[in-house]
């Protein structure tokens, strides 16, 4: 007699296969750095995101899509609006001086959004150009979301720019 053994971790379905997903709306317009310096960092917001689908669903991951080739990402935070208000530009800074809302990072964990609601969690990206000039714009913003124990990616609008400060 032989057992079969099935394993399925937090990033992949029963199938080990990601899928185009729909569930999620969005909300946000365009935001900007004026004078992005190369070499420093932005802490960069994904776009609001809402449930549009009848079932409930876990953000579990974000990245950016399509950033500019002089452009490095690096980590992703998640952040609980309600607690931390709202950080439209995130922050420039590590230690989170200036938005100490940002220190606590909750992207290590499933994030519940039930269905029609907006979900209260904020994915903020790092990005940093790392040569001159700093000016550029990302495509947008990939969420990796569970829901009914099968995993989904999707595209969202980034709707974030870095500006040089000089005519870009």
């Amino acid at each position: 007699m032989s057992a079969a053994v099935l394993m399925v971790g937090l990033g992949t379905s029963a199938s080990g296969a990601t899928v185009a997903g729909t569930a999620l709306g969005e909300t946000g317009g365009e935001l900007g750095i004026s004078s992005a310096t190369p070499g420093v960092g932005y802490w960069i917001a994904c776009s609001g995101l809402r449930n549009i689908s009848s079932e409930p669903i876990d953000l579990i991951g974000a990245e950016v899509v399509g950033a500019p080739a002089h452009w490095r990402t690096g980590p992703v935070r998640a952040v609980d609006t309600r607690k931390a208000g709202a950080i439209a530009l995130g922050a420039r800074d590590e230690t989170f001086a200036e938005e100490p809302g940002m220190a606590e990072d909750l992207s290590g964990q499933p994030l519940r959004v039930e269905p029609g609601e907006f979900s209260r969690f904020t994915y903020y990206l790092r990005v940093e150009a790392v040569s001159a000039p700093a000016a550029g714009r990302a495509e947008g913003c990939r969420v990796t979301y569970r829901q009914a124990h099968r995993v989904y990616v999707q595209d969202m609008a980034l709707g974030f720019v870095l500006h040089s400060g000089v005519a870009d």
